[in-house]
């Protein structure tokens, strides 16, 4: 979240606001389009677990006291970590007395924020007979080189086999815990939940799911997002 303030300037804080709490709103209408789907009770942010409606997110800040649901009974705030993989990390700490092993965990980026219900449906559907989980993505569609001294081109990769990685990731509380413990414990840093479940040794499904689910990184990213979420009928002004 800290990078996307980074990267803004006052005259655009309402729109980021605006598109922030469009996000929170989608998450935690979430649990309506989850009832289709069998055997999960609740879709969160960061974990799902039977009969708690609440979503973890990071340690509340005075930003965070600005956005119109910081209020929402269904949100509770979690101290964020040093990297992405602490804060997962934090999360899945806090739901050791709440989650069991086999309940699924939702993992998902605020600095997405254009991710569509309809994907989230199929993710889920994917994975129901899966022991470890998945996550969405999509096909490479660009050119990839390999340049070696910032400047030279060593080599163009093939694409055939390349997908860009989104969020949101689900996976089974036990097994992404232990995947992330182990990580840490052999000095290694995933940049994501599957890269830690790859770690691990188990094989992780990939699900197309929609190219406008942007990562929020620079500041043209929120006119971006901003232009999106329009285009899906929601006001960012």
């Amino acid at each position: 979240m800290s990078r996307i303030k980074d990267y803004i300037v006052s005259s655009v804080e309402k729109q980021v606001d605006k598109i922030i709490n469009q996000y929170i709103m989608n998450v935690i209408n979430l649990k309506t389009a989850s009832d289709q789907i069998c055997g999960v009770d609740n879709i969160e942010m960061v974990v799902e677990k039977h009969n708690v409606e609440e979503m973890l997110i990071e340690e509340k800040s005075d930003y965070w006291k600005k956005i119109e649901t910081n209020d929402n009974a269904r949100i509770n705030y979690i101290a964020g970590g040093l990297q992405r993989a602490h804060s997962v990390f934090n999360g899945l700490q806090e739901l050791c007395n709440l989650a069991k092993d086999n309940d699924w965990i939702l993992v998902h980026d605020i600095v997405r924020p254009c991710f569509r219900r309809e994907d989230i449906n199929k993710l889920l559907k994917e994975i129901q007979t899966s022991n470890v989980g998945g996550i969405l993505g999509t096909k490479l569609k660009d050119t990839v080189k390999n340049v070696e001294n910032s400047e030279d081109i060593k080599a163009t990769i093939d694409r055939e086999h390349l997908w860009i990685a989104q969020t949101p990731q689900i996976f089974r509380y036990g097994l992404l815990k232990k995947a992330m413990q182990f990580a840490f414990d052999h000095a290694l840093m995933p940049t994501d939940e599957a890269q830690a479940i790859e770690h691990h040794g188990e094989k992780v499904k990939i699900i197309e799911g929609f190219a406008g689910n942007i990562k929020i990184t620079e500041s043209l990213d929120l006119k971006l997002a901003e232009m999106i979420l329009s285009l899906r009928g929601v006001s960012c002004v």
